[in-house]
């Protein structure tokens, strides 16, 4: 009886082993040569200080994450306060992605409020995240940024990191990132919008057989209807269609849609 009992426990540890490699194959997307090193626990959100971060979201600029202070001491295993503690939330437009060694993807942000400010997100592959409370988190992220192309314009929500500066491609003067990822959304494409020289009201192609094109003024998250008062024209803003706006999160002014 004893050694019956043994082999069914044998069994059932064999058919739980098989279940998280399945799990770990599902939740794994690269191909990754080899896991990172560097502050990697941070980077995946297993240190010990990763329970201690805030995931309710703080909507940020990529200009102003990108002036963040930068701490004097960045340590290895744990957690720069108060930045790394937080989880910031961002629109920006993509500048260019770079598929990494380690299975990241590392996603170079632009401001879309004018400025010409640039920061890193990153999310890690899940094959290299085992342990890590976010890992389904990374999977969903990780699908999304697959995806992107320069110009579309996202949401991204992420853990707050500093990261050592070593030349990276679009890392900001302070190294801070968006590390890990742990939300992304496509929202719309800049092609969609409109540089500064020609932030003009545009009533004859404002309309579409698709759309409406709104302004959105990134400084207050309320966005205009085309015709009206200040469409096209406060100081920050960006063209998006409306169903664009909305998912970023923007408001119509006084509460009415143009659509």
């Amino acid at each position: 009886m004893l050694a019956r009992s043994w082999s069914i426990s044998r069994d059932c540890l064999h058919v739980a082993g098989l279940i998280s490699l399945i799990g770990s194959a599902v939740l794994g997307q690269g191909a990754p040569r080899a896991c990172g090193v560097e502050r990697w626990p941070v980077k995946v959100a297993s240190d010990a200080d990763a329970e201690r971060v805030d995931r309710s979201v703080r909507r940020a600029s990529v200009a102003e994450l990108a002036h963040l202070p930068r701490p004097v001491i960045v340590p290895q295993r744990n957690r720069a306060t108060p930045f790394e503690l937080s989880t910031f939330r961002v629109v920006a437009s993509v500048v260019g992605t770079v598929s990494e060694d380690d299975g990241d993807i590392h996603v170079i942000l632009g401001d879309i409020e004018g400025s010409s400010a640039t920061i890193v997100a990153e999310v890690p592959d899940s094959a290299c995240a085992l342990g890590s409370s976010r890992i389904h988190d990374f999977a969903d992220a990780y699908r999304t940024l697959t995806t992107v192309r320069r110009g579309d314009i996202v949401v991204l929500d992420g853990i707050g990191f500093f990261d050592y500066l070593h030349g990276q491609t679009g890392v900001a003067p302070n190294g801070f990132e968006l590390h890990p990822v742990v939300a992304a959304r496509v929202v719309g494409s800049i092609s969609t919008s409109q540089p500064d020289s020609a932030r003009q009201p545009v009533p004859s192609e404002a309309r579409t057989t698709s759309a409406v094109r709104v302004w959105v003024n990134t400084s207050s998250g309320v966005y205009h209807c085309p015709g009206s008062q200040w469409y096209g024209t406060t100081r920050r803003g960006i063209y998006m269609t409306e169903s664009a706006a909305a998912a970023a999160g923007y408001r119509p002014a006084y509460n009415r849609r143009c659509s």
